[in-house]
């Protein structure tokens, strides 16, 4: 068996240089990390209230239904801390208003017994 034996240049092992950020976008990525996860806590909740439901255990799924609205509260709490730090918080800011303008504001069509 024949290996190619490469030869490392110093070019290859110094890092790249790339731009300069400061510790909000860490604390930033961290905190998208952290809403992320609680999405899908959320979706893993709501998945475990459908399926107590189908069983019949509504008492189960109504506890669940409570915590999950605690973990939506989460969400909310970690995207306003977000919005307090990122460099970017002027764009969502603008993405906010410009979904605003975007969305039909008649919401007749939405049941909240469409959402489990």
């Amino acid at each position: 068996m024949k290996f190619n034996k490469r030869i490392l240049k110093e070019s290859d092992t110094t890092p790249m240089s790339g731009p300069i950020v400061g510790p909000e976008a860490g604390l930033s990525t961290l905190l998208i990390d952290a809403i992320n996860g609680e999405w899908d806590t959320v979706n893993l909740y709501n998945s475990i209230a459908i399926t107590a439901r189908e069983a019949g255990f509504e008492d189960i799924a109504a506890v669940l239904d409570e915590i999950n609205t605690e973990e939506n509260k989460h969400i909310g709490q970690l995207q306003e801390i977000l919005k307090t730090i990122s460099p970017n918080a002027s764009a969502i800011k603008d993405g906010e208003v410009e979904a605003s303008d975007m969305i039909d504001d008649d919401t007749s069509w939405y049941s909240e017994k469409s959402i489990v």
